[in-house]
């Protein structure tokens, strides 16, 4: 009998943040410049799967 667990993580440590808007201008003079308030691709994934044979 084998047991095995695998875990692989999408996106875990290095997220793309959406700085300003996509497709815009970033102006050095907006009150929000250099702020981030939500990313390019989205949440990050965890996929667990277990398998057992025997």
């Amino acid at each position: 009998m084998r047991f095995s667990l695998q875990v692989e993580m999408l996106n875990a440590f290095h997220p793309s943040l959406n700085v300003g808007s996509l497709g815009g201008t970033i102006s050095i003079d907006s009150t929000s410049f250099g702020q981030t308030t939500s990313t390019l691709i989205g949440p990050r994934n965890i996929q667990i799967c277990a398998h057992i044979t025997w």
